[in-house]
């Protein structure tokens, strides 16, 4: 059973970093443009002629933001399926589960262990209080049953019977939690630290030893990165794309001046120029992330191979698994300190990217780590103009 609160929140503090303050602020800006002329003037926006209507949209912010939920969502499904079925022993396993970080609460009143949805308990969980709010309110709109009662922040869909948070809640809970100064997560969160975890806990092979790391969690079988950890991979990815999708987006519309634009220049995939963000660009996009600049680099980079082109580029990795060519972390030359080569990555291509046999044990938690990546990353490749 999923605990929620059903007491009346603090007002909102705003948030200094929040992924999902920043994708929403660009949908908002884009979508308030009428015209093409006001749409293309904005660096994030472009007018989508595609549509049956053609209108000014962020073709990065808004894959990011159904991104961060479905992430979110999914992510919060480890927990919830956890607390469940380990609190079934009782009060006293649910504890232990809440003090290893799953964030487990007991409910009395009908004996069960289940998740806390408190917009507290997901701040702390995901690092995002606005996304927290909008994860707490829909559960809490979820748990109406009547039509009547499904009021306020939460509207009734007559198609599947059931109650949900309303289409503009974002929208209108924004100033109450964002402003034009937050910024992303990816400030709070070094990419290495997400990589240094993972490697760490790998080597841990020991009940007593896991639970000793605070980055790490004992399945009961083996030792793995922390679910705070995990959400931590998916912050630092998200915020990443947001905070460097001004000058991919600068640079896709400015093919025809390509070289006049100091943040881009022209490369070529396949005989075809394309116009992208120069190293630099990136750099200075994510001063506190090296490593994640030069992966975010190569994401645009390898995204313009086929599989036979991506197989002559080092800095690439054909993934079978998705049909497309992904940054090859092994080729970066920024190093994590303490965290040695190679990374484990999934291709889904027979044996995929072998490792050095010190590292076998690396190989479960790292293929984790590199799908839990892909699977953020590749619904906005697909989608970047």
């Amino acid at each position: 059973m999923t605990t929620i609160s059903k007491q009346r929140e603090t007002k909102a503090a705003i948030a200094t970093h929040s992924n999902m303050c920043v994708a929403r602020r660009y949908i908002d800006l884009c979508e308030g443009k009428t015209n093409e002329g006001e749409c293309n003037a904005e660096p994030a926006c472009w007018w989508d002629v595609a549509q049956t209507t053609p209108k000014c949209t962020n073709p990065v912010a808004e894959p990011t933001e159904m991104g961060i939920e479905l992430g979110a969502a999914l992510m919060l499904l480890v927990p919830v399926l956890t607390c469940g079925f380990g609190g079934l022993e009782g009060e006293a396993a649910c504890t232990t589960l809440a003090a290893d970080g799953w964030g487990c609460v007991w409910t009395a009143a009908d004996s069960s262990c289940g998740v806390d949805m408190t917009e507290s308990a997901l701040t702390n969980m995901f690092g995002d209080s606005f996304l927290a709010k909008l994860i707490a309110q829909g559960s809490q709109c979820g748990e109406i049953t009547s039509e009547v009662a499904c009021v306020d922040a939460c509207a009734w869909d007559a198609t599947f019977s059931s109650c949900g948070s309303r289409t503009d809640l974002k929208t209108s809970l924004y100033s109450s939690y964002c402003d034009t100064d937050t910024k992303t997560q990816v400030d709070t969160t070094d990419y290495c630290e997400v990589l240094g975890a993972e490697k760490t806990c790998s080597t841990l092979t020991s009940d007593s030893a896991c639970s000793a790391s605070s980055v790490c969690m004992y399945d009961g079988t083996s030792c793995s990165a922390s679910i705070d950890i995990l959400f931590k991979s998916l912050a630092v990815t998200f915020g990443g794309k947001l905070a460097t999708h001004i000058d991919v987006m600068t640079c896709a519309k400015g093919l025809t001046n390509c070289a006049e634009l100091s943040n881009c220049e022209v490369l070529s995939s396949n005989g075809e120029p394309t116009c992208v963000p120069t190293d630099a660009a990136y750099d200075a996009a994510l001063p506190n992330n090296a490593f994640l600049a030069d992966m975010e680099k190569n994401v645009y980079t390898c995204g313009m191979h086929d599989s036979l082109s991506c197989a002559t580029d080092s800095k690439c990795v054909w993934s079978c698994d998705d049909s497309d060519c992904n940054p090859n972390p092994n080729s970066i030359e920024v190093t994590c300190a303490g965290v040695a080569k190679p990374y484990a990555i999934s291709t889904g291509c027979g044996s995929g990217v072998s490792l050095d046999s010190a590292a076998g044990a690396l190989r479960r938690d790292g293929l984790r780590l590199a799908a839990t990546t892909a699977f953020v990353l590749l619904p906005l490749l697909l989608l970047l103009p």
